[in-house]
């Protein structure tokens, strides 16, 4: 890697040193780099985007689910994530060698194809097909080791059966040298302008998109003509199927992206945050495929199975029908809703009165709410008012056949479906499906200024300490090694529920969380300077089921702190066990998943005032300060920052003091460049005119002349040339407040 992009330095180096007064003339690379943007791509509410951003440089990007759980990207070769200034790194830009930055605008972290084969194929989950595509490439074209004059990159999009969807085409012209001359900016990641082939954004449209190549061709041959290039920001549509009627926060599973007659059970089959089980074998089903349930309507030759189920559903493929649904561990909703479809018009038990309920629990078993649907019939086999009504296809909304069951409140965790008649438990019709299922999960409230920390992104056992690591204005401190958890991923802190086997380890922890490794457990939580905070929370998870001191009174205490290190707001979790190793009382209440929201094991501290700059943790007992069970975590943690008062800062001063005016016809001058900072704001930002770094004490030659350009010894501005001017200087305080001071140079009139 090293080898390749020295050589393609080596390459620009002769280039260089003839055309390097022809560079230094121009402004362009630099004005550009300083003004290079992501690139502002059109999407919409259902847009997914690759995170490239947490990756470690270097860690493969292949495979489903790496870098989205929809995505898997392909290649011959290897392809490693990539980050701006660090290695590995794909190349050097903007094409001077003294204002190098490696891997340069990949501002969100990128990838590459470290042995530079560049064969990338794009697909997705099983079943799943998209609307849109779009890719971005950078520093395509500076370099150009195949000697070739036309290029060609292109982004395919292909459906299901291999035919093309759509193309999209960058296709541009060089003088065939390695190093294009007039690819030396339009192909360079930093001082290309958007649409050039530095910094392209491919986008593909259409119905039914399942897979996406990137294709390179030229005249002399396949492949990429420049093999020092990086692929960024990565977004798509899925074509999800419309589900009517719900709320806005609600969660739908997905059945159609799934093969008919496939598993539905198991938690994140359906949704990441669902787990459907069944004693029978629940599986997938689909309008007019096999494995079918129901035939409907009722009359033969107008036959359809499984009816209705317009965008998949299932059904327990042993007809035993006892389904109960969960969630992520510590995850709870406050709606479900499940429909159910061709109920009725079959009646196997001769059952007179027939009820269907929805029932839901929550976390402590306790019921929250019920919705039944309760019907009669004649007790015949095919009850005649219910050969409609109960039929998948003819039953109006409401009604046995086509019925939305819906259960609503708080802290919901498992629902049941339950059947009963006159006749005993059990569904008096076997043949039925279920199929579409919403719910909308409850997730801690935050206020519209709120922060927090992302740690799901990182990978399982990285560092959150330092200030930027998990939130770009948060500080994590602690005097052992704080690591980011996952659940049920190694390292792992403690194991919940507390029955063996049932055992998740981490449970709980359903955004990622932290712990020290080292288990001193000595946490602080600062913000960057000049930042204060008006409330703070924080998650504990499992804290109290092991009782390793044999403590009988426990208290864990957040404590927030203002600048002057007097206590602005403190919240306590106080609680009493019976000194035992593993009190009975907490086994429960203090465990992750078990415990309900307040307890131990499962508790969100709050602190609030003003000024709030530091915040601590800290445990104790009757036995004295510390911690009495080492295995626990910390997971969401949020923060409100306050609203930042401008101060009132002096600003600079700035002189261009006329020396010696040119000489007519042109009008310019020799001056004297003069700054200081005041008291007030000290530090010097910059000092520049027309962006070009100026420094106290020296002297500049400035000539009006329509086209900028710009003449620099050692680093040193000595003629500017451009049809205006301005003397820019910026300094600041110790909290890095600004201020700023501009003046344009007076001229004599020749």
């Amino acid at each position: 890697m090293y080898h390749k992009l020295s050589k393609k330095l080596l390459y620009r180096i002769s280039f260089l040193l003839t055309a390097l007064l022809m560079v230094l003339l121009s402004t362009q690379s630099v004005v550009l780099a300083k003004n290079f943007v992501r690139p502002v791509l059109a999407t919409t509410a259902t847009t997914y985007c690759a995170q490239f951003s947490q990756m470690t440089p270097g860690v493969s990007v292949e495979g489903l689910g790496k870098v989205h759980p929809f995505l898997d990207i392909e290649t011959t070769g290897n392809a490693i994530a990539l980050q701006e200034s660090e290695e590995p790194f794909a190349y050097g830009a903007p094409n001077i060698p003294e204002e190098m930055i490696t891997n340069g605008g990949v501002f969100d972290g990128g990838f590459s194809d470290i042995e530079k084969i560049h064969e990338y194929a794009f697909s997705f989950i099983p079943g799943l097909e998209i609307g849109q595509f779009s890719l971005q490439m950078l520093d395509y074209g500076d370099l150009n080791e195949a000697f070739a004059t036309e290029h060609e990159v292109s982004l395919v999009a292909f459906d299901a059966t291999g035919s093309i969807v759509d193309i999209d085409t960058l296709a541009f012209s060089s003088d065939g040298s390695i190093t294009p001359e007039d690819l030396i900016l339009a192909g360079d990641a930093l001082s290309a302008e958007p649409g050039q082939p530095g910094n392209y954004t491919f986008n593909v449209e259409g119905a039914g998109i399942a897979s996406v190549e990137l294709q390179f061709s030229s005249n002399v041959g396949t492949g990429p003509t420049d093999p020092n290039f990086a692929l960024a920001v990565l977004c798509f549509d899925p074509d999800l199927p419309d589900i009517p009627d719900t709320p806005i926060a609600s969660q739908c599973a997905y059945f159609d992206v799934l093969e008919p007659g496939s598993p539905v059970e198991g938690l994140g089959t359906v949704h990441p945050y669902l787990n459907i089980s069944s004693t029978g074998n629940a599986i997938v089903l689909a309008e007019g495929v096999d494995p079918f349930i129901y035939g409907a309507p009722n009359i033969p030759e107008d036959m359809i199975t499984n009816g209705g189920i317009v965008d998949g559903g299932f059904a327990d493929a042993e007809k035993l029908h006892e389904y109960s649904f969960s969630f992520s561990p510590g995850l709870t909703v406050n709606l479900f809703s499940l429909q159910m479809l061709d109920y009725g018009d079959l009646n196997e038990a001769f059952a007179t009165e027939h009820e269907v309920t929805l029932v839901a629990y929550d976390s402590g078993g306790n019921l929250v709410g019920s919705d039944t649907l309760a019907f009669s019939s004649d007790g015949t086999i095919t009850p005649p008012a219910l050969v409609i009504t109960g039929d998948a296809l003819t039953a109006a909304p409401g009604e046995p056949g086509n019925y939305v069951f819906s259960v609503a409140g708080n802290n919901i965790s498992q629902l049941e479906l339950q059947f009963s008649s006159d006749v005993g438990s059990g569904p008096t019709d076997p043949n039925f499906a279920l199929a579409v299922l919403c719910f909308e999960p409850e997730f801690p409230e935050s206020t519209p200024g709120s922060q927090c920390a992302d740690f799901a992104t990182l990978e399982p056992g990285s560092p959150v300490e330092g200030l930027g690591t998990v939130h770009p204005d948060l500080n994590i401190i602690t005097t052992g090694n704080a690591i980011v958890l996952a659940e049920g991923v190694d390292p792992f802190i403690y194991g919940a529920p507390n029955i063996p086997e049932e055992m998740i380890t981490n449970g709980g922890i359903v955004e990622g969380g932290f712990a020290d490794a080292e288990q001193l457990h000595d946490y602080s939580f600062s913000f960057a300077p000049g930042l204060t905070v008006e409330e703070f929370s924080l998650q504990l998870l499992d804290y109290g089921d092991l009782n390793t001191v044999f403590a009988t009174e426990h208290e864990v205490s957040l404590v927030a702190y203002d600048g002057s290190g007097n206590v602005v707001d403190t919240n306590v979790l106080a609680f009493s066990s019976d000194g035992t190793i593993t009190p009975p009382p907490l086994v429960l209440a203090g465990d992750a998943i078990s415990s309900v929201p307040g307890e131990p094991g499962n508790y969100v501290f709050s602190v609030a005032g003003n000024g709030i700059e530091r915040i601590e943790l800290e445990f104790s007992s009757n036995l004295g300060s510390g911690f009495t069970d080492p295995n626990f975590a910390l997971a969401l943690l949020c923060f409100e920052p306050e609203e930042q008062i401008e101060p009132e800062l002096d600003p600079p001063t700035a002189d261009l003091t006329l020396l010696r005016s040119k000489r007519a016809p042109e009008i310019g001058g020799k001056f004297l460049v003069e700054y200081a900072c005041s008291a007030t704001a000290p530090n010097l930002v910059s000092a520049t005119i027309n962006g070009y770094d100026v420094v106290n004490g020296q002297e500049v030659n400035l000539v009006v002349r329509e086209n900028e350009s710009a003449r620099v010894i050692d680093d040193m501005l000595i003629w500017l040339f451009a049809p205006d001017f301005s003397f820019d200087v910026t300094c600041a305080d110790d909290n890095g407040n600004e201020v700023s001071t501009t003046i344009v140079p007076e001229f004599e009139t020749p």
